[in-house]
């Protein structure tokens, strides 16, 4: 977990958006964790909330996307 807090750290000069999608990326690889999942190896494990319309990763509870404006399904 130190490593991961380190590894989202140094991410940080690289740029927002990197630094957005790692931390969603990271949440939900523990969630994955939490719930007793050793592997990664399968894909469709982790789902995060996108925009079907740009692709845009949603963050929390937004309601529409922050790119293209579409309502969040």
């Amino acid at each position: 977990m130190i490593e991961l807090i380190a590894n989202l750290i140094a991410v940080t000069a690289l740029g927002g958006a990197f630094l957005i999608v790692t931390l969603v990326v990271a949440r939900a690889v523990i969630a994955l964790a939490a719930a007793g999942s050793t592997t990664l190896s399968d894909p469709a494990a982790i789902s995060v909330p996108h925009c079907k319309y740009c692709g845009q990763v949603f963050l929390g509870s937004e309601v529409k996307c922050g790119y293209c404006g579409a309502v969040r399904q």
